[in-house]
């Protein structure tokens, strides 16, 4: 007797989605190692100030995001770079499927360990200053939320859109390496040809608030994926 099991193409990107995040959970092992030795080197892109009269003084520590924001945002977009190389693609499938499901699933992929990502940065920040705190016994005053939900979408959606931008140039380059030098030598034409550059490009996003911030930043990512989509869909179905 013989028997045909129909699988969905939800069903398909689900599997994928599935074995991708556990075929790449250990690029994490990576981040967190980089943020600790960035933390040990005093690299955070923390600052003090202090000053003083007579028999007192005062010595404030500030404790920033930005360099951890930083080397997370470099990870993501060497990470999502990769995930779309040609070895990756190849062993993409169990079963045929096409490059539209391949690239939905990588999407997905993306958006997750953008938002794990996010959280990583976030947890690596307070554990160094309530660690610091610890040690030294110096109070921590925090201005606000000890974790702001605006804040937290915020550096997510900015990570993803990274991400978003290693993703779209890992397609590009996995269509041909001429179209991959080809979209690099146009964004640099680009912003040399914008009078600030990439502060442009900065400006824009950030200015408006962190509503808009999101909105744009949202809107990017999906467009990003988007074109991804429509590149590698030029490639033919693999089959394993």
């Amino acid at each position: 007797m013989m028997s045909l099991n129909s699988v969905t193409t939800p069903q398909v990107i689900w599997k994928q989605v599935i074995w991708k995040c556990k075929a790449f959970s250990q690029s994490f092992i990576t981040l967190i190692g980089i943020l600790v030795v960035i933390q040990l080197l005093g690299w955070n892109g923390s600052g003090s100030s202090g000053g003083g009269s007579n028999q007192f003084s005062v010595y404030i520590n500030y404790y920033s995001l930005d360099m951890i924001f930083i080397i997370t945002c470099i990870w993501a977009f060497i990470q999502s770079l990769l995930m779309q190389g040609r070895i990756q693609h190849q062993d993409d499938y169990s079963f045929v499927t096409s490059r539209t499901v391949s690239n939905v699933s990588n999407s997905i992929v993306v958006t997750i360990y953008s938002f794990i990502a996010t959280m990583i940065a976030i947890a690596t920040l307070y554990i160094s200053t309530l660690l610091y705190q610890l040690f030294s016994g110096i109070d921590l005053i925090r201005n606000g939320l000890i974790i702001n939900p605006v804040e937290v979408i915020v550096i997510f959606m900015l990570i993803l859109l990274v991400a978003a931008s290693g993703f779209f140039m890992g397609s590009a380059f996995h269509l041909s390496k001429f179209t991959g030098i080809g979209v690099v030598v146009l964004l640099v034409v680009l912003l040399n040809l914008t009078p600030l550059g990439i502060a442009s490009v900065i400006r824009f996003l950030f200015n408006g608030g962190d509503l808009l911030l999101i909105l744009k930043a949202l809107v990017g990512s999906i467009l990003l994926f988007g074109l991804s989509t429509l590149i590698l869909n030029r490639i033919e179905v693999t089959r394993r």
